[in-house]
């Protein structure tokens, strides 16, 4: 018996997370009480079911994060949301301050460089390129937030929209017939 009960523990010990999660949640009917008392316990040594499952779930294909191509990436964060079926002009409005935002930093950063390299190079004017960075900050908050706000009260507007008209489904016609 001693036996038994020393392979029934070594067995389980070398299962993998996957097949120890199986023989717990799916499988716990084929097997004999004291199996799974041994299988709670190595899970327990493991870290937990909830970890076990955790840790499956980062694992598993299908719940993997797909990379996509560095260029898809960046138009969909300049693009931002998608188009508004509503107002699509405001969406436009909003992609283009988005990209007239990024555009804006990189331009600073490229004049941040510049103010760089004259402050090394000992020229007198640098002070006026540490000025001149600061204003394309300023010029990316305005645009980039002036974008968001215009999807945030297109958002509003959506939920508006959808609310109002669940509302008038749920109650009924309006007519005063009853």
């Amino acid at each position: 018996m001693d036996d038994e009960l020393a392979t029934l523990f070594h067995r389980i010990h070398a299962l993998p997370d996957e097949q120890l999660l199986a023989l717990l949640e799916q499988e716990a009917d084929q097997y004999t009480p004291m199996a799974i008392s041994i299988a709670e316990l190595e899970a327990e040594t493991r870290g937990g079911v909830l970890h076990l499952r955790q840790q499956q779930a980062l694992i598993r294909p299908e719940h993997a994060e797909k990379k996509r191509p560095l260029g898809e990436d960046l138009v969909s964060k300049l693009r931002g949301r998608p188009i508004s079926e509503k107002y699509p002009g405001l969406s436009y409005i909003a992609m283009a301050m988005r990209l007239l935002s990024f555009l804006v930093v990189l331009l600073g950063g490229a004049h941040a460089v510049g103010s760089l390299y004259n402050f090394l190079a000992g020229n007198s004017a640098w002070w006026w390129g540490t000025v001149g960075w600061i204003m394309p900050l300023l010029a990316f908050l305005v645009f980039f937030g002036g974008s968001e706000l215009i999807h945030v009260l297109l958002d509003i507007e959506k939920n508006t929209r959808e609310g109002r008209s669940s509302s008038q489904h749920d109650s009924g016609p309006s007519d005063g017939s009853a």
